[in-house]
């Protein structure tokens, strides 16, 4: 079964191999994605403990979900900017 289709390569050698790399790396991004969605879900499931056995409101929750978000948000930028970057060849973001 190919995941990429055979008309997006000059070869079918080269689409063999983009096959092969595909089918090694999905199962693993795969697994990357449930951890980080399991990760975000947690913080939901602590906060139901956490609140309540070392009296934190709802205020300062909020402002820690919020901070973690931040920092989420701030690094995933530069990471999809290289991660592109380097998808198109390039041998760093800057060119």
């Amino acid at each position: 079964m190919n995941l990429i289709s055979r008309n997006t390569f000059n070869s079918a050698q080269d689409c063999a191999l983009y096959n092969r790399i595909a089918w090694r790396i999905l199962p693993f991004l795969f697994v990357l994605y449930l951890v980080a969605f399991l990760d975000r879900v947690n913080v939901g499931f602590a906060k139901l403990q956490m609140a309540a056995d070392i009296g934190l409101s709802d205020m300062a929750f909020g402002f820690g979900a919020g901070v973690f978000l931040s920092a989420t948000a701030c690094a995933r930028s530069p990471a999809t900017w290289c991660c592109s970057a380097w998808v198109r060849g390039s041998g760093s973001p800057a060119s």
